[in-house]
């Protein structure tokens, strides 16, 4: 979820780095904390995070856990960054010490991580992704409000055989549903690279989500995740790609047509469009987010479409890869 308010609220009062002796006090709130401080579900290849409502130079990680400390860009989040994934299913902690104040989290991992009990049973099935629900790495703030207008859900089906590769096909689901939108082509994600498994990594030059009913173009698509033990969910997965903003530029500009508002827009968040692979022009934005949880559809599997018809395709696959 997106930067969730986790209760937490400290409110502390000390000097600031840099203050006199004599000026006011500082007021510092820590905002978020991930993992969530009692969580029993953290990610075994996550990082450790404490987001800050400002920048604190002198703010220190302390745990046992081998990594290293780091900052966000804007320097309101200390991280601290694994040097190897943590150990499935076993307990942790970490704790902050900033601006005269502190707090801290202790957390167990999930499964996700231990090996899969049927590797065969992932053919199949049918995983969702809602990107609305994830956090977003970048560009801050603007990608928050370029995922809330996604109205369809990522589809990822695996179609086998499980090996070193993991062949799978994504879809996009109806608007704010989750079933297979049929009207739309499915794309073959044939490169899935299953040699880490239970890990896998989804690496594809061109793909294409679906928002507020307008379909947009994803260039080097990147997701990866690790599937639960019984393949019921993938966990921990990262989403990233450069998206053309053109087709949601009017829905941020009050319908008057400029190609050019969502990178308008984007120099008041401190970042830039980038040329688009298709043509060149520069409207494309980089777009990153994580911590996404991605359950399978216990009842779905994929239907491969390869040429939609508007006429009808409602109520089933009017031309499906199979003939």
């Amino acid at each position: 979820m997106r930067r969730a308010m986790f209760g937490l609220g400290v409110l502390v009062l000390g000097g600031c780095p840099g203050d006199d002796k004599d000026s006011a006090t500082c007021v510092i709130i820590v905002k978020s904390v991930y993992p969530e401080d009692g969580a029993t579900d953290a990610y075994y290849r996550g990082v450790i995070e404490f987001e800050l409502s400002n920048p604190d130079p002198t703010a220190v990680i302390t745990t046992d856990i081998p990594g290293s400390q780091g900052t966000s860009e804007d320097g309101k989040s200390i991280l601290w960054n694994l040097d190897a994934p943590l150990t499935p299913g076993s307990s942790y902690s970490a704790s902050l010490e900033f601006c005269g104040g502190g707090a801290s989290t202790s957390f167990t991992t999930s499964a996700a991580g231990q090996p899969l009990t049927d590797p065969d049973g992932l053919v199949g099935r049918l995983y969702q992704m809602d990107l609305r629900t994830a956090h977003v790495t970048a560009p801050p703030g603007l990608g928050e409000v370029l995922l809330e207008q996604l109205s369809a859900i990522l589809l990822l089906g695996v179609d086998g055989p499980v090996g070193a590769t993991l062949p799978m096909t994504g879809a996009a689901s109806v608007e704010n549903q989750t079933t297979q939108d049929y009207c739309n082509l499915t794309v073959p994600l044939d490169d899935v690279d299953f040699s880490g498994s239970p890990d896998l990594s989804v690496r594809n030059d061109q793909f294409t989500l679906y928002a507020v009913g307008t379909a947009i173009d994803v260039f080097d698509l990147a997701i990866d995740g690790t599937f639960l033990p019984d393949g019921s969910a993938m966990e921990g997965v990262s989403f990233s790609g450069t998206i053309d903003t053109r087709p949601l530029a009017p829905y941020v500009d009050d319908g008057d047509g400029s190609e050019a508002a969502i990178c308008e827009l984007a120099v008041n968040f401190n970042t830039s469009c980038v040329a688009c692979p298709s043509d060149g022009q520069e409207f494309c934005l980089q777009l990153a987010a994580d911590r996404i949880h991605a359950p399978a559809d216990p009842s779905a599997t994929m239907v491969e479409v390869c040429e939609a018809d508007t006429a009808g395709c409602e109520d089933g696959p009017v031309d499906t890869c199979d003939g």
